[in-house]
């Protein structure tokens, strides 16, 4: 998981997150004049989403479930660079190779016709 998954404002920077879209990040403030006050933001990458709990448990619990899975999400992209960059580099040695045996191959085949005559 990320070092920060998210992080605590207060209402009234929650409220600029929501209507102006910045910072991105995870983050969690509290509005005790509601019966749900505890206030889950996410924007990440998308218009801030957010969810509001009657507990700071299921708060958290939503916003490191969304933490998690963004980390998931990097490291699988990372997986398919790796992945990707690993089938580049077999084609490419790959040929080399082909192009550096089908000289050996030819030279042997010569020098098998050559025997020949």
């Amino acid at each position: 998981m990320c070092d920060d998954p998210f992080q605590g404002v207060s209402l009234g920077q929650a409220r600029l997150i929501i209507r102006y879209k910045e910072p991105k990040g995870l983050f969690i403030s509290k509005d005790v004049t509601r019966a749900r006050p505890y206030i889950g933001i996410d924007n990440l990458t998308r218009p801030a989403h957010v969810e509001e709990f009657s507990d700071m448990k299921d708060c958290l619990r939503w916003i490191i479930g969304i933490a998690v899975e963004v980390d998931r999400q990097k490291e699988q992209g990372l997986h398919k660079k790796i992945d990707r960059a690993q089938k580049e580099s077999r084609a490419i040695n790959g040929k080399n190779k082909t192009s550096a045996e089908a000289k050996v191959i030819d030279k042997d085949k010569l020098s098998y016709k050559e025997r020949e005559r």
